[in-house]
């Protein structure tokens, strides 16, 4: 599933001037995450001791205090956060205030680290899109980027977007061909090196890989996520004494108790998890009915003959889907909705190449309501967290001297209307075509 498609660059650059223009307010994800990077770089330590009063997202082992996050966003953020460091020692800033109370150097590591990460994500999934119809990347990578929670957690510090870049990436080139497994493998590894439960994807790719190629580059798969597994093992060894010992097993707030039921938090699926992920002021159904259509969508995939890739989509849907019901806290806390879903947003987007195709209209209707709620969502949650309208957040528009506060937010507005255009006249343009 690869091929190339027109203006493909003026896609991804209306997606990323469309999503990544808010600026939320520092929360405890910035600070956890970027208290690692500070550590590593400038004590050479795993550990956050100097940090750790600063955030309740931690884990406490042996006397130290650590992240309790999966170490590979915090890596990913060394360069810019050192970048930064450079710039401001070169232009003589003295403050004294931790990077996240920099109101652009976190715009800027967020759009640097998860930015990419959702612009990764559309730019494979277009390309995948493409492969199956023609002409169809635009409105799918614009539903998927604006009518779902990728976009608005595109523009934050949670490992979800990178992870679901990763491991949608290990998907789709395992299946170009069977020689690329071990980059396949790699691509599955960094995505658990960013967040635990990409797990699931790794192991439903390396199904994948076995039914379709066989056992012997099943083992180029596993050989690919090697690096990454040596990786994680280290950092967890020097943290917690074990290569084995996630840093879960240790967590130290509020949800202490909580976490350590089931696995980590996660027990089996319950009628309350299930109505706060569709239902509750967030839940999805609500916020971005058009994955609706898109799970639709997969069976048609089905039925068109593509059962292998059609299966692991929907297999990663759904233990994705079960494991967010599951989990104590399906919101994981201040989010713009049911985050623990969102690494398998890019397989379950794939049906909506068949969903736009079979049932324009509704899939449609279903898809600006999905635009038009999200992107409310993305400006709103991070002020109050939830959906009520009450200051105008701040955006990087606004922070040219000439533009207001409120003229930043319409100006996002409009450049999501721009991309919503754009994407509409690419699905009007696929559909004059005559067919195959």
């Amino acid at each position: 599933m690869w091929r190339r498609y027109p203006r493909e660059r003026l896609l991804l650059a209306l997606v990323a001037v469309s999503t990544l223009g808010v600026i939320n307010l520092p929360n405890v994800q910035d600070i956890t995450r970027l208290s690692l990077s500070r550590s590593l770089v400038e004590r050479g330590s795993v550990n956050i001791d100097p940090y750790h009063r600063l955030t309740t997202d931690r884990s406490f082992y042996n006397g130290h205090w650590y992240s309790d996050k999966a170490p590979g966003l915090s890596l990913l953020a060394i360069p810019t956060v050192e970048a930064l460091r450079g710039i401001d020692a070169i232009s003589g800033s003295r403050s004294r205030l931790p990077i996240w109370k920099h109101v652009g150097h976190i715009w800027l590591i967020r759009v640097l680290t998860s930015g990419i990460g959702l612009l990764a994500a559309a730019f494979v999934l277009g390309r995948a899109a493409e492969s199956l119809r023609p002409g169809y990347a635009a409105p799918v990578v614009i539903t998927f980027a604006l009518g779902t929670l990728a976009g608005p957690l595109g523009v934050t510090s949670f490992e979800h977007v990178v992870a679901a870049a990763f491991g949608f990436a290990a998907f789709v080139v395992a299946t170009r061909r069977r020689s690329l497994a071990p980059l396949a493998g790699a691509l599955a590894g960094a995505a658990v090196l960013v967040e635990y439960q990409a797990a699931l994807i790794a192991l439903v790719v390396a199904i994948y890989v076995a039914v379709r190629y066989g056992w012997r580059w099943l083992l180029g798969f596993c050989a690919g996520g090697v690096p990454a597994a040596i990786g994680l093992g280290a950092y967890n060894w020097a943290a917690f004494g074990s290569p084995l010992h996630l840093s879960y097993k240790y967590v130290a707030n509020s949800y202490t108790k909580e976490q350590q039921q089931g696995f980590f938090g996660i027990g089996t699926p319950t009628l309350h998890g299930a109505h706060l992920v569709f239902l509750d002021g967030k839940g999805m159904l609500l916020v971005s009915p058009v994955v609706v259509a898109a799970a639709a969508g997969l069976v048609l995939l089905w039925r068109r003959g593509l059962r292998a890739e059609a299966a692991v989509c929907i297999a990663v849907t759904l233990l994705f889907l079960f494991a967010n019901m599951a989990y104590f806290e399906p919101y994981g806390g201040d989010s713009p909705g049911p985050r623990f879903f969102v690494p398998a947003l890019p397989f379950l987007a794939l049906g909506l190449v068949e969903a736009y195709h079979r049932w324009l209209v509704p899939t449609a209707v279903l898809a600006i309501w999905s635009v038009s709620v999200t992107t409310f969502d993305g400006l709103t949650w991070g002020m109050l967290n939830k959906l009520f309208y009450r200051w105008a957040p701040n955006t990087i528009w606004a922070r040219a001297p000439v533009i207001t506060t409120d003229a930043g937010v319409y100006i996002l507005i409009a450049l999501v209307g721009l991309a919503v255009a754009y994407g509409a006249s690419e699905l009007a343009r696929a559909r004059e075509r005559p067919a195959a």
